[in-house]
């Protein structure tokens, strides 16, 4: 494995784990194909950390972080915003301007991270801006492994519309913990090569402990 980049001593190196290239990689085929994508992991996976890396590198990607207090209306003020369009109407009218600006620049990435936050009512709402884009632009949904159970639980209650939504979703990809030849290999890479100090770190079992932990020795050790 390698750092994505050099950066400053002092600065945490972030490494092209598996999953950071499989979440990459998983962005690309949805913007490439129109894809609506899923991306589910346990909390500290590396979700957020990969998703703005392929939101900053790349063209036409807009990124988006749902939030609990978000109702409808913000959501998709939020995404107007995201666009870079001011526009003010009901959620319908926000949706179809969002629809027509993405359908103008065919090959868009529209990314939802913190997706299992959506209410029902904003699935439904994304089914509609789906289906009126589905030739124009690729969509990724992340969230932890509980957005996905709760669709499915939708799914099995007959829930209005939720089926409907499930069955656009082309796949889901499902991140995995650190291994301990990851752990290691981010480990040196930040300037921790004494072997007792990484074996201690083994048991870690996801990314950002690894990095609070790590991040930690450094301070310490400095």
């Amino acid at each position: 494995m390698k750092p994505i980049e050099k950066q400053n001593k002092k600065e945490f190196k972030i490494v092209i784990t598996p999953n950071f290239e499989a979440v990459t990689n998983t962005c690309k085929l949805a913007q490439d194909h129109h894809r609506l994508e899923c991306i589910v992991g346990y909390p500290g996976a590396g979700k957020t950390t990969t998703l703005t890396a392929y939101f900053n590198r790349n063209q036409k990607v807009y990124y988006v972080s749902a939030k609990n207090i978000m109702n409808r209306k913000q959501f998709f003020s939020e995404v107007l915003s995201k666009l870079g369009i001011d526009f003010v109407g009901t959620v319908y009218e926000m949706v179809q301007v969002i629809c027509q600006h993405l359908n103008k620049n065919s090959g868009s990435l529209l990314i939802i991270d913190e997706a299992g936050k959506l209410n029902n009512g904003l699935l439904l709402d994304l089914h509609d801006l789906r289906n009126e884009t589905d030739q124009t632009t690729g969509i990724i949904m992340a969230g932890c492994e509980y957005f996905k159970s709760n669709i499915e639980r939708s799914v099995a209650r007959q829930k209005q519309g939720i089926p409907e939504f499930y069955s656009r979703i082309v796949g889901f990809l499902h991140l995995r913990p650190p291994t301990k030849k990851e752990i290691g290999s981010i480990c040196e890479i930040n300037g921790i090569t004494d072997s007792n100090v990484i074996s201690g770190l083994y048991g870690i079992a996801d990314y950002r402990k690894l990095y609070n932990s790590i991040m930690n020795h450094l301070l310490l050790n400095s």
